[in-house]
């Protein structure tokens, strides 16, 4: 996964909506969903499979 999938990935975990992810790290909406896009398509579909691949990698704890 690139530096900016996991950060998306950091960020959506965290609770962030996409248009918030787009202003954290100032990319367009287009540009988050084509980054969740491509993390979808690595790690899986459902929101439950991209949490744990978040926190089994450190980008989240439990309870975040």
């Amino acid at each position: 996964m690139t530096p900016r999938q996991t950060e998306v990935l950091r960020l959506w975990c965290s609770g962030k909506f996409p248009k918030e992810i787009a202003a954290a790290l100032n990319i367009s909406y287009k540009g988050v969903a084509f980054h969740f896009h491509k993390i979808q398509q690595k790690i899986g579909k459902h929101p439950a499979q991209m949490i744990r691949w978040a926190m089994r990698h450190g980008l989240i704890q439990e309870g975040t």
